[in-house]
């Protein structure tokens, strides 16, 4: 592995641990900003087209962490801009979706979208039930 892919491998193992092992230390907000900062690794460093292939013999490629969040996040973006703002910038840094209008179906694109659905709704439900039983 080329030497300006260290940081970049690191971040992807973090993020592509958190999203699809259940003994992941990282919990959705923190995932997020491992995404995010995965992200701004990606666009800060000189790359070439190899380094889309970290991960390809893993649940995702780098690749598809990085379309499977966009997506994820451009959906999730309206419901509390300010908060998503960086991360959607730092995402499209790296990938500009074009003409299409989503992660591509049955692919780890969506494996990453919906594991990032999954712990979305994981956190918020947590966030809920505290609010409710301590208020």
């Amino acid at each position: 592995m080329k030497k300006e892919y260290k940081n970049i491998n690191r971040f992807f193992r973090v993020v592509s641990r958190a999203l699809f092992r259940s003994n992941s230390t990282l919990d959705y907000s923190r995932t997020i900003e491992a995404i995010s900062r995965l992200a701004e690794v990606v666009h800060s460093t000189e790359t070439e087209e190899d380094v889309w292939w970290i991960g390809e013999c893993s649940d995702a490629s780098l690749d598809s962490i990085i379309v499977g969040a966009y997506w994820f996040v451009s959906d999730v973006c309206s419901n509390d801009p300010i908060k998503y703002q960086r991360i959607a910038t730092n995402l499209s840094d790296v990938f500009k979706p074009g003409c299409t209008t989503g992660p591509e179906k049955e692919s780890c694109e969506q494996d990453v979208y919906d594991a990032l659905e999954r712990m979305y709704k994981e956190y918020n439900d947590l966030k809920n039930y505290l609010i409710k039983e301590c208020f």
